[in-house]
């Protein structure tokens, strides 16, 4: 039976992921049927109803998938997505493009006046006034999935609707759908961001995340731009310059310490079907790059503007290497529940960095590792494939203090550098683009889970159990879960590629580094309450000292895991507080306390004091 997943754009951010990520899907689905030698127009089965439906033009009706006694012909495919903005560019370009006919109108919803970059006024504002049309929307496609497994959502943390609007919409699947798993990918703004209120906008909307979600697969811009110089520095000799799209390739330092082998990829093979979907046939001629992938940033690229077409494309690889375990054959198939069920070992704890290997862009721009064992080591023992780098400050490190690394004294607030390493093994070739920073390396911090999908039809499942063990052995993991490894195998290869791998890692190190740069940023306006005026037009101001609390807390437990080994502690309830991040403040009710959890139950004293030993408390 096939596993649906309906996927949710919002804002401007998403909904440009969102074409590109359609476009590679379709791309890989019927490279998939092309591959196999098979005649005859795109076959609607299993894998491609994951994320389509496929519609009869004449009755409007759905067509069910093939199996193994009939087959069914791809017709007018739909696609199980609910696109909303508050700005109706976007998605009109999305409908006028050659992707157009894949939406159903029944599930967009749109506005023309837009959010304003304010996170207050997408949850508060529109969040309320468009929730009917939304939840209808959320509704159409659920009624159309035989076996909805969860929902994607695909939305920036620095603008207005993505955030605010995006954020709504999670807490309204978990009040209206809360059976099902709720997965996020979210852009993160990058250092140079042209919107002054993005540091609010990702404190508030994170933090929504933190209570609301299944898993976040956070994705940060200056990781993306980053990767696309350093595919297009590496291709260049065989562009003439590397100059393509209007990206400029940047110097030969961002190389230093990858690996590029000799080994040629294959070429795309041409994408030719004679189905009647114009959706399909679309796609085959489609190589337009969509307009940026995040939220108002204007960060240059060498002489050239932001690369956002490659970026947006980066996301959409990432995307469709996670749900092809789940979509097609292999040996060891995987859905995205079991994601959550082997890398989330803490409710809250459910952020995940996500690394590729082999990084592409084109058929021609590509980083290729150097062999099969290498993708291994790529994914998880560097920061030079991932999507979401973080960096601490080297200053801050050296100090060895527990000063605020934006350089004010909000000591309790920051998590203080510990337990890094500055040597060459702890700088990869990424850090380059940290501008004083390094990076966080990941070996040197406690991994909670690991995860390796790998997608090739030649390897075996020894292969990959030989690499893991060995990449298994330079990672650190808690001493009551050493065997906190997912594998997954899909015999469907990625475009172009023998092999690839995308690894998923829930790392003690990357989040603290990630909440630690919203922090900085944060407080550099909030300690002088500049523009906090838009946002209690809309909100109470206890809202932003919860959502700092609330980021505070998690960074805390992650931490704590990370130095002593030990579980987190136990979370208070914060459905008593700010509801929605701004609603009316009310203190916690007291509740009767657990006495036989509290009998065992090691104090924060004995956490810092001696942390490896578990003390009983008496009680009183």
């Amino acid at each position: 039976m096939p596993r649906e997943v309906i996927t949710i754009q919002v804002g401007q951010c998403g909904n440009q992921i969102g074409c590109r990520f359609w476009e590679l899907a379709l791309q890989e689905h019927v490279l998939q049927h092309t591959s196999s030698q098979k005649h005859g127009p795109l076959p609607f089965d299993d894998a491609l109803s994951t994320f389509f439906r496929n519609v009869d033009s004449r009755t409007e009706r759905d067509v069910m998938p093939s199996d193994g006694a009939s087959s069914a012909a791809a017709k007018t495919l739909r696609a199980r997505a609910v696109l909303v903005d508050m700005e109706d560019g976007v998605v009109n370009a999305c409908l006028r493009g050659p992707l157009g006919d894949l939406f159903d109108p029944k599930q967009i919803v749109t506005d023309v006046s837009g959010a304003g970059n304010n996170w207050a006024h997408g949850y508060h504002e529109y969040g309320p006034r468009y929730r009917s049309r939304i939840l209808s929307s959320l509704r159409h496609a659920a009624e159309k999935c035989d076996s909805l497994q969860c929902f994607l959502l695909l939305q920036s943390t620095g603008g207005g609707t993505g955030s605010g609007v995006g954020t709504y919409t999670l807490k309204m699947l978990e009040d209206e759908f809360p059976d099902y798993y709720r997965f996020v990918c979210c852009v993160t703004p990058s250092r140079e961001d042209d919107v002054i209120t993005s540091p609010y906008n990702a404190m508030l909307s994170l933090s929504q995340m933190v209570d609301h979600a299944h898993c976040v697969l956070p994705v940060n811009n200056d990781s993306l731009i980053t990767l696309v110089n350093r595919i297009n520095a590496a291709s260049a000799p065989k562009t003439r310059g590397g100059a393509i799209g209007g990206t400029s390739a940047v110097g030969s330092s961002l190389l230093g310490g990858q690996h590029q082998g000799s080994q040629q990829a294959q070429q795309f093979l041409p994408i030719t079907t004679k189905s009647s979907s114009s959706a399909i046939a679309s796609v085959a001629t489609s190589t337009s790059a969509q307009a940026a992938s995040s939220s108002g940033t204007t960060k240059k690229t060498g002489e050239g503007s932001p690369p956002f077409g490659d970026m947006n494309l980066l996301v959409a690889q990432m995307l469709n290497h996670l749900t092809a375990s789940m979509r097609y054959a292999g040996s060891l198939n995987l859905d995205l529940n079991e994601i959550t069920t082997n890398l989330v070992p803490y409710p809250r704890m459910h952020f995940l960095n996500s690394s590729l290997s082999p990084l592409t862009i084109s058929k021609d721009r590509k980083l290729l590792p150097r062999s099969f064992d290498q993708m291994f080591s790529d994914v998880a023992l560097s920061m030079d494939n991932t999507l979401c780098w973080n960096t601490l400050q080297v200053a801050a490190n050296r100090a060895g203090s527990g000063a605020a690394l934006d350089g004010t004294s909000h000591a309790p607030h920051m998590v203080p550098v510990y337990d890094q390493s500055n040597s060459a093994a702890g700088i990869s070739s990424a850090a380059a683009a940290s501008g004083g920073s390094y990076l966080i390396n990941p070996k040197n911090h406690i991994t909670l889970a690991q995860a390796f999908l790998v997608r090739s039809r030649d390897c075996g499942i020894a292969d990959v159990a030989r690499n893991v063990q060995k990449t298994k052995e330079k990672l650190k993991f808690l001493p009551f879960n050493e065997d906190a490894v997912k594998l997954g195998l899909c015999n469907a290869v990625a475009a172009g590629f023998p092999h690839s791998c995308l690894g998923l890692a829930n790392n003690c190190g990357i989040v603290p580094g990630l909440f630690d740069k919203v922090n900085k940023n944060f407080y550099r306006l909030y300690r002088r309450k500049a523009h906090v005026h838009h946002y209690t037009a809309y909100m109470e101001q206890a809202g932003f000292d919860y959502a700092n609390e609330n980021l505070r807390s998690l960074t805390n437990d992650y931490t704590q895991v990370d130095r002593h080994h030990t579980p987190p502690p136990e979370h208070k309830s914060s459905d008593a507080a700010c509801d929605g991040q701004g609603g009316n403040s009310s203190a916690r009710r007291d509740q009767e306390p657990d006495w036989p959890s509290l009998l065992f139950k090691p104090s924060q004293h004995l956490f810092e004091k001696a942390a490896l030993h578990w003390l009983p408390r008496p009680v009183i």
